[in-house]
Formats: C-alpha cells, structure tokens, sequence
C-alpha cells in the first residue's frame, strides 16, 4: 500500500472513531475529562443512572454542573463558575435555576454543591 493510501486509510479511522465518540457524547452515555497541565483528554463511561441525569441538559447547563462537580463537597462560588467557565453571569444564574430545578444542585450559602 502506498503512503497515500495509508494516509488515507488511518483519516478514515479517525473519522469513525470521532463520530462515534460524538454519538456517546451527545446521547450522554459517556463523558469527557481534561486534566493536567497538558489537557490530557479521557472518557468515562456513565451509568444508565448517571446517563438519566444529564439527559436534557444543555452542553452549557453540563458544562456548569461538571464544574461545580469537580469541586466537591466544598462547593463553588458563582464567580468562580464565571471565571471556569468563560460565561456571562446571568447566563450562569439561569442555568443555576435549571440544575436547582432538576435537584442535581442546592445553594449552600452563595456557592453551589453537587446533590448527594
């Protein structure tokens, strides 16, 4: 086989593997993970009972929630949901109403934590 064909072979693969990983993404049956200095990316396969949580929710409305996830117990300020986030304020205020709304976060104070 020629180099080309090898190219273009191993393009090809890539595209499968990206519409496949875009499928479980979208149908919320796995999610993705950034960590370390250099972004590393890994994916994490999410129950069924996990999978029925984040159904519905809005790339940024899961963005926001994954956030004050990775946060713990500790909890998350809105300000600092801005800063991680990249999102406007009222923005953050109406998701904050949906995930309070689905019991998938309570406010603590003025910061959020995940339920459970």
């Amino acid at each position: 086989m020629s180099s080309k064909a090898n190219e273009e072979a191993a393009l090809e693969v890539i595209r499968r593997h990206a519409e496949a990983i875009n499928k479980l993404l979208s149908s919320k049956r796995i999610q993705l993970y950034q960590v370390g200095p250099n972004k590393t990316t890994f994916y994490k396969e999410l129950s069924a009972e996990e999978s029925a949580k984040y159904k519905g929710l809005a790339a940024d409305e899961l963005m926001v929630y994954q956030t004050i996830q990775s946060s713990g117990s500790a909890g998350l300020w809105t300000k600092d949901m801005k800063t991680r986030t990249n999102l406007a304020q009222p923005h953050i205020t109406k998701i904050l109403k949906v995930l309070e709304g689905r019991r998938l976060v309570h406010p603590m104070c003025i910061h959020y934590v995940v339920w459970g």
